[in-house]
């Protein structure tokens, strides 16, 4: 009886433990800095180097809407991608994606009526880079 107990109590363990590595693998890495960047891009500096510091980056993509995210170059998980896609397909935003050596990092969905980055040419900006923002 006591030996079923030990393994019931085992099996329990693994399967939680294969539930939350499950769970940690497939959350995207989906962020809300739409306030920070209105700030930053409204500043006598616009640059979104402070925007968002959780993680280490070296470059900020703009994914238009519309666009396809695999046009970036970036190497994105399969969570992260089919997200990508889904906000790409809604005219209202454009999706800043922070990556560092090539890696997605995070990326967060700007409202156009915030802040429109779909005039700004180029896709790919150094961390550092001022932003010529048109009225």
């Amino acid at each position: 009886m006591r030996r079923k107990n030990v393994m019931t109590m085992v099996a329990a363990v693994c399967l939680l433990l294969m539930v939350t590595l499950s769970f940690s693998c497939c959350c995207n890495n989906k962020i809300d800095v739409e306030r920070e960047v209105a700030s930053a891009i409204h500043s006598d500096k616009p640059c979104l180097e402070h925007v968002y510091e959780d993680e280490k980056w070296d470059s900020v993509y703009i994914l238009l809407p519309y666009q396809d995210p695999h046009q970036l170059g970036l190497r994105i998980s399969h969570s992260d991608l089919k997200s990508l896609e889904n906000l790409s397909l809604a005219d209202q935003y454009c999706t800043l994606i922070f990556g560092h050596k090539g890696d997605l990092v995070a990326y967060s969905a700007i409202k156009r009526s915030v802040v429109d980055f779909s005039n700004i040419k180029g896709r790919k900006f150094h961390r550092g880079y001022v932003f010529q923002m048109k009225d």
